[in-house]
């Protein structure tokens, strides 16, 4: 049997990698309020190694160009960039998270809804991979509002009370993807809440697991968005949500009514100004493998205002 080249070896590697011209990347992009006049905007996407061709031999290091733009409703171009990062962080180190490497941009633009674009092109074998998203800024016209949902692997606490963003270590998750035994770290803002006489909030958090309908789906945001796979939840199970140990609160056993009855928890806070932040955790163990959708209700309960949002993510056996 004769040896084939290490030369044709490579060639027949990189048309392998030319197959896959085209992909879309999965992602999260969310937005938060930085003051009046700025918002952030957060981007993590992920890219798969099958797109990519490793350079100079090591697996985590790429040739890539990635170009970024943010556009308003009128077509105004409020940022456009360009960058050639050169290494990116594996998603995971086991599973199909090992398959894919993990990028992550934060831009500040001016608190209008805008449209990002996001393109990636693999400068050897021409590969190219693209997002899309509207981002709507949170709070806007001074009405009590959250964030998106940020889905995480982890989230660490690095500094001392008050906490802030900034001292947060998050691990986003784009793939929205978990495995048995994983726990799930969701992070949120909240915006406007109302303050008594003494400047003190005072909010709830409540947190309900459901099914998504086949219409909520997007494509774009799973590794795979192939159903088969998903069972039904065992009678009586239900994920063990654990609100942020950053803050004490008082725990609310609560049931949702609808389509069959869930069991929500609701985590009732105080604050001390207008603006505030948590995150929560829980451990997928108890959840069938599949899509789920995670919503969130925080309610201001000094002017009982409500609102929601829900994320989407996937647990694998």
């Amino acid at each position: 049997m004769r040896r084939i080249s290490a030369a044709l070896l490579m060639l027949l590697t990189a048309g392998q990698l030319a197959s896959l011209t085209r992909y879309t990347l999965p992602h999260l992009v969310t937005a938060y309020r930085d003051g009046d006049d700025r918002m952030v905007v957060e981007i993590a996407y992920a890219i798969p190694r099958s797109g990519l061709a490793a350079a100079g031999g090591k697996r985590d290091h790429v040739n890539i160009e990635q170009t970024m733009t943010a556009v308003d409703t009128l077509g105004n171009t409020f940022h456009e960039s360009w960058a050639r990062p050169s290494i990116l962080h594996p998603a995971g180190t086991r599973g199909l998270r090992a398959n894919y490497l993990v990028a992550f941009e934060q831009i500040l633009l001016p608190p209008e809804e805008v449209e990002v674009h996001v393109g990636v092109l693999d400068l050897k074998v021409k590969s190219t991979g693209s997002l899309y998203a509207t981002c709507i800024p949170p709070g806007a016209d001074g009405r009590f509002d959250i964030s998106e949902l940020l889905l995480a692997t982890d989230i660490e606490v690095t500094d001392t009370p008050p906490l802030a963003r900034h001292s947060l270590n998050i691990q986003p998750n784009p793939l929205r993807l978990y495995e048995k035994g994983e726990r799930v770290f969701v992070f949120l803002e909240l915006y406007n809440l109302a303050r008594d006489t003494f400047g003190q909030s005072r909010f709830e958090i409540a947190y309900q697991m459901q099914r998504p309908d086949d219409e909520e789906l997007d494509a774009s945001l799973f590794e795979a968005m192939d159903r088969s796979g998903d069972r039904e939840d065992v009678e009586g199970e239900q994920p063990y949500l654990v609100p942020s140990k950053h803050r004490s609160g008082l725990r609310v056993e609560k049931t949702w009514s609808g389509d069959e009855a869930e069991t929500t928890i609701a985590t009732q806070y105080i604050g001390d100004g207008a603006t505030d932040l948590t995150f929560l955790e829980f451990d997928v163990s108890q959840l069938a493998g599949g899509i789920h959708k995670l919503t969130i209700v925080a309610t201001d309960l000094q002017v009982t205002r409500s609102v929601s949002k829900d994320v989407l993510f996937r647990v694998i056996d």
